[in-house]
């Protein structure tokens, strides 16, 4: 995509989306713009470093986040089914109610983040690093979760 076409999209967004707060992604050629309740899918955002931005109710569903820095950030809602993860940097990120389904966290590090009311069936924690917080939903040495805890 030239950077003509980058621009209209990133005004396009913005225009259509008055008052919400946007965050603009650059990956590679491409420029994503992300805000709460966004419907952005199978985008790749490997790498990519999202801190202190609040991403309430978006669906990122089937995204690939290899890599990614994500650091003091609110998916509270989020639809993240099938999101790959693996090697992420997941600090203080309110999870609360997202639906995580599939999601593989491979090798990644998790600390300090909220699970509450969140759909955990099949993610994938191997070789993962839970900080005690996030191991209170799941299992030790088990792929799986546990119900949240009462």
């Amino acid at each position: 995509m030239n950077l003509l076409k980058q621009a209209a999209k990133v005004f396009a967004d913005s225009l259509f989306n008055p008052g919400r707060p946007s965050v603009y992604v650059s990956k590679g050629d491409d420029v994503y713009v992300l805000y709460p309740g966004a419907r952005r899918g199978k985008v790749d955002l490997s790498g990519v470093n999202l801190s202190g931005v609040d991403l309430h109710g978006i669906d990122l569903r089937g995204a690939n986040l290899e890599g990614a820095r994500i650091v003091d950030v609110d998916l509270s809602h989020a639809d993240l089914t099938g999101v790959n993860l693996m090697h992420a940097r997941i600090v203080d990120v309110d999870l609360s109610h997202a639906d995580l389904t599939g999601v593989n966290l491979r090798s990644a590090l998790v600390s300090g983040s909220k699970f509450e009311g969140a759909k955990l069936d099949d993610v994938v924690t191997r070789e993962a690093t839970l900080d005690s917080k996030a191991k209170e939903y799941f299992l030790p040495g088990m792929f799986s979760p546990r119900p949240n805890p009462a």
